[in-house]
């Protein structure tokens, strides 16, 4: 099954509020959107909280930063990667993208972690070397 999930962040101010009342209900219903995630404060958390839900489906995901960046890295003076996506998303005037995150299913597995004592990670006053000083 093909879930769509909108995830939109940093919705700040009156022009904010106003994008997200004239946008939101045409970008949910043209594209089919299952699921919005709207954030006030911080489009990274509302990314991180997208990632978390991936997880919690069984899907991989890739966080992108968009806003600022070039479409390439090795062509740092080439096209944005914000306008590249106006090529490929129906974008409204005004309002910009700080992220994109991919999800879908990997064939990757990562290698296990090393073992790891949780003691070694509690700290003593006996422990320091300065403590007498």
């Amino acid at each position: 099954m093909l879930l769509r999930v909108l995830a939109v962040g940093d919705v700040v101010s009156d022009t904010g509020l106003d994008c997200l009342r004239r946008h939101l209900r045409h970008l949910k219903k043209e594209h089919g959107v299952h699921f919005t995630v709207v954030n006030g404060e911080n489009a990274a958390i509302t990314a991180t909280i997208l990632q978390l839900a991936c997880v919690d489906a069984g899907l991989a995901s890739c966080w992108v930063h968009v806003d600022g960046r070039p479409r390439r890295r090795e062509e740092p003076a080439g096209e944005q990667a914000l306008d590249y996506l106006r090529t490929l998303l129906p974008l409204p005037e005004g309002c910009g993208v700080l992220c994109v995150v991919a999800a879908g299913y990997s064939d990757f597995e990562p290698a296990p972690l090393p073992a790891f004592d949780p003691r070694s990670r509690i700290l003593s006053l006996d422990d320091d070397p300065h403590a007498a000083e």
